[in-house]
């Protein structure tokens, strides 16, 4: 009787183990964005999805690397057609990165001219910025990402419809 138990204990295990990485797994939603083929194997059942793989010490580590790349960009000079395309509802926010992403957010404050018109000092917009990128959980939706693209829509309809003419700065 006890083996009998014993192997059913194991049967269950194995069967719990089997639905876990079934759940860790999600390949399968690509099309949605929820997976990211972090270690460049792409094999079906051996992936860990993007926003479960973070923990706490992952997490510093990545936000470190976040600043310190933030940090760098700071200095660039965005192009004028990125700036152009950053004003389009049909922008791309796929191809970029968090700390691009967090530079991009910055680029809009300054095109839309709220640094200036509420003396916005670059330091603390960009401390801002960043404190804001870390408040956002590694999930698969509300995240960083999902927070930049509701941002950057809105500011595409901003230029879209003309609103900065419209609108006072304090509506902008």
């Amino acid at each position: 009787k006890q083996w009998y138990q014993r192997r059913v204990r194991g049967d269950m295990r194995a069967k719990v183990e089997k639905l876990r990485e079934q759940l860790e797994t999600v390949e399968h939603l690509s099309w949605l964005g929820f997976y990211k083929d972090l270690d460049g194997k792409n094999k079906k059942g051996n992936s860990v999805p993007w926003f479960g793989s973070k923990k706490s010490k992952e997490k510093l580590q990545f936000s470190q690397q976040v600043f310190q790349k933030f940090e760098r960009l700071r200095a660039v000079e965005l192009t004028e057609a990125t700036r152009e395309l950053l004003k389009k509802p049909t922008f791309d926010i796929w191809q970029w990165e968090d700390a691009e992403m967090l530079y991009l957010m910055q680029q809009m404050f300054v095109d839309l001219k709220l640094v200036e018109r509420f003396y916005i000092e670059l330091p603390l917009l960009q401390g801002f910025l960043f404190q804001v990128h870390l408040s956002y959980n590694y999930t698969p939706y509300h995240n960083f990402r999902h927070c930049f693209c509701v941002t950057q829509m809105m500011y595409g309809l901003i230029w879209l419809c003309n609103l900065q003419d419209k609108l006072d700065d304090l509506e902008i």
